[in-house]
């Protein structure tokens, strides 16, 4: 008898077989993507620690799957994807119509395209994964890994297109189900009396770093406590519309937060004391070393302002505030007019400081006299070294719109005047002009100004509490 070598013979492999690899590598291409696009948001969601951990779990999971399907296929890890599937899908339904008790986010969350892509990823992982599954579990139907089986009857092919069908039908259901969130959970959740998250909401993200720094002017040194290395700190500028957020890292050696002036945010967005009485949002009062991301929606335009709410130290919270932690905050409407946008906080000199009332935390003793002086002696280029060094300075263009936010944050009254242009309030007055072209200041106050720069020269800024002028509280506005 001959021998007959085995390797030589065709086999032809069933088409069932076929399909089930091709189910496989769908399965394994979706579950993967569906793992690194949950993943890849465990960042964006890093003040919210439980939340982060959801994500990665959710994204290392779905990877597993992803990786396990082409090499170790079986029921159970099938089941272990649906199941998982059906779960995501179903939290996330729920999050974006009641939300999840978890910081800041117990509210109906913001329904976003790439959330709603992931989704359908998942409603379409079902159709493989259940049929998989039922391929797995049907050994007579002549499927299964590795191995070539006679191929089914005509009865258990139209059973496997039955099979199909339905496995089809789940996932167009799912998905279905998925899209109709992402078109009227709006107006469902406005039904039910919660507000509407806006769609495809842009998003302000700054960084904030606390820490000191030495301070130097006129020859003298002193210590500042700084949001980002200056006094004041960079202004936040954003739209109405728009979601704020700030993360604060602090590299002081004491508890420092960040309080804002908006309104409409969340409780534990407050960056107070009260924070830590209620035990809600109390990381918001920031240790040393510790960092705290505040998230505000943006409804009402004007200029605010924001300053740490401490009293750590020893120090009372006026104290934490003129040490130079504090900074401006402009929302404007989004159709609101270019213009060249300058900022000015009147206060009270930090200890050490030469000047004892100063804008922008720069100060010259004795003001427009000791200017005067300075030039007697040494002639503009003296000046010039003054400028932005002890004086506050802004240089402008012939013709171009001016725009000042000017704050005081000090505990004294001040008030504001630059010569030569008129005091029109946008904010306060809603385009109505300051009596006398003088803004007042109470503590806390603040306007924006607009003019058109129509004349050059060196227009003096100035505190008309005329001594603080004297003592420093100048500036200059230069049209070129």
């Amino acid at each position: 008898m001959s021998h007959i070598d085995p390797s030589k013979l065709h086999v032809p492999i069933p088409r069932p077989y076929q399909s089930e690899k091709w189910a496989s590598g769908t399965a394994a291409l979706l579950a993967t993507v569906a793992g690194v696009s949950h993943l890849s948001l465990v960042q964006e969601h890093g003040e919210a620690f439980e939340l982060a951990i959801f994500f990665a779990l959710a994204g290392l999971l779905q990877i597993g799957i992803g990786l396990l399907i082409p090499i170790r296929g079986s029921r159970r890890l099938y089941w272990t994807g649906i199941t998982s599937s059906v779960a995501l899908i179903a939290i996330y339904i729920v999050t974006r119509f009641v939300g999840i008790p978890i910081g800041h986010h117990a509210e109906p969350q913001t329904v976003e395209p790439f959330g709603v892509f992931v989704k359908m990823m998942e409603a379409g992982l079902l159709l493989p994964l259940a049929y998989l599954s039922r391929a797995t579990e049907n050994g007579a139907s002549g499927i299964r890994y590795g191995k070539s089986y006679a191929s089914p009857s005509r009865t258990a092919g139209r059973k496997e297109g039955r099979s199909h069908m339905s496995y089809f039908l789940l996932a167009a259901l799912l998905g279905g189900i998925v899209v109709g969130v992402a078109i009227s959970q709006p107006n469902i959740t406005s039904m039910i009396g919660k507000p509407p998250p806006a769609i495809a909401q842009n998003v302000r993200q700054y960084t904030l770093i606390i820490e000191a720094k030495q301070m130097q002017l006129a020859g003298k040194t002193w210590e500042a406590w700084t949001y980002n290395g200056t006094v004041p700190a960079p202004t936040l500028k954003a739209q109405v519309g728009e979601t704020l957020r700030i993360k604060v890292i602090n590299k002081h050696n004491l508890i420092h937060s960040l309080h804002t002036h908006l309104t409409n945010y969340k409780f534990e967005m407050d960056g107070s004391q009260a924070n830590i009485i209620a035990s809600k949002g109390a990381g918001s009062m920031i240790p040393p070393n510790g960092e705290y991301t505040y998230e505000f929606t943006l409804t009402t335009p004007g200029i605010f302002y924001f300053h740490c709410h401490s009293a750590d130290g020893g120090k009372h919270i006026a104290q934490h505030i003129n040490m130079g932690l504090y900074g401006a905050i402009v929302v404007d409407e989004p159709d609101r007019p270019p213009a060249r946008e300058f900022t000015l906080f009147y206060a009270e000199g930090q200890p050490g400081h030469p000047a004892p009332y100063v804008i922008n935390n720069r100060g010259i003793p004795g003001g427009e006299h000791t200017l005067e002086g300075i030039f007697k002696d040494g002639g503009l280029n003296a000046v010039a070294q003054q400028l932005n060094e002890t004086v506050t300075t802004i240089k402008v263009k012939k013709g171009e719109v001016v725009r000042l936010h000017i704050v005081n944050i000090g505990d004294l009254f001040h008030s504001h005047h630059h010569h030569g242009f008129e005091h029109r309030s946008i904010r306060t007055l809603r385009g109505d002009v300051w009596a006398s072209n003088v803004l007042p200041l109470m503590p806390g106050q603040a306007d924006t100004l607009e003019f058109t720069a129509t004349e050059p020269g060196f227009w003096l800024i100035h505190c008309h509490v005329v001594n603080h002028a004297d003592a420093g509280m100048i500036a200059l506005l230069i049209i070129e």
